[in-house]
């Protein structure tokens, strides 16, 4: 749950409710838990109190802090105990291994309601500016010029600081929730697969199908026990294209192996 003191007012186009944004940056809040983790015992609850003391600050000015700490999954709270710093940040902290670690901020990111929003209204899509990402949440949310102006800059200074568009301005697939994009993709898991991982071989791709797909490219790709598996994509596909069958391929393999 989030502190509901620091929750930004925000209506729906279908219906009232409560949507947090984040009011800083995700690096400032790691910086910020940082020192909640220094200086204060780890793996337990610690009050408004004892968190604005090693931060040099008022209670009140760090509620929005925190908030935005409990938004970023970087602070979990426990009502009429405190706040305690989650296993996330020290996924992010500790981490000695950079996939490891920029996978840990992806979740991060994905974490904020609205930035789940944005991320999926463009899932797959190459990912537009400022103005349009603007536009998008005006639409959705009836909220005041001066907040979305806010949340689409802080936005856009998470995403470039951690290089999270691709080369083709696309989001990655660790951005998205496996579980979602399997329900979207319309898989049905029949018996789960242990094991996911391609042989070190080549992979053989015939340029075009002799069969009733004529405008089909088909690759062929050799498995464990001599088995193969068959991926048909459009010969007009696009990048984004590509980028939506890699998400899908990683969200089977988080699904099963779950």
């Amino acid at each position: 749950m989030i502190d509901t003191d620091t929750i930004a007012n925000i209506k729906s186009d279908t219906e009232d409710k409560r949507v947090a944004s984040p009011a800083r940056e995700l690096s400032f809040i790691i910086s910020f838990v940082e020192k909640i983790y220094k200086e204060l015992k780890p793996g337990v609850y610690h009050s408004k109190e004892d968190i604005a003391s090693v931060q040099n600050l008022a209670v009140n000015s760090i509620k929005s802090l925190l908030s935005t700490a409990q938004q970023y999954d970087l602070l979990e709270l426990k009502y009429g105990v405190g706040y305690k710093v989650s296993s996330l940040f020290e996924k992010i902290y500790l981490s000695a291994n950079e996939e490891d670690k920029k996978n840990s901020i992806l979740k991060s990111l994905h974490h904020p309601p609205i930035y789940r929003e944005i991320f999926k209204e463009y899932d797959g899509k190459s990912f537009p500016g400022k103005q349009e990402v603007k536009r998008f949440i005006d639409q959705k949310f009836d909220i005041k010029n001066t907040v979305s102006k806010k949340i689409v800059e802080i936005l856009f200074q998470n995403l470039n600081e951690y290089k999270i568009l691709n080369n083709s301005n696309v989001l990655p697939f660790d951005i998205a929730e496996p579980h979602i994009i399997a329900k979207e993709a319309k898989i049905v898991f029949k018996k789960p697969v242990k094991e996911f991982q391609f042989d070190p071989l080549p992979v053989n791709i015939i340029d075009k199908t002799q069969n009733e797909n004529a405008d089909m490219i088909e690759i062929i790709i050799p498995l464990k026990n001599k088995l193969k598996a068959i991926l048909k994509i459009p010969e007009n596909h696009t990048n984004a294209d590509l980028e939506k069958i890699a998400r899908i391929v990683q969200a089977y393999k988080e699904v099963t192996q779950g």
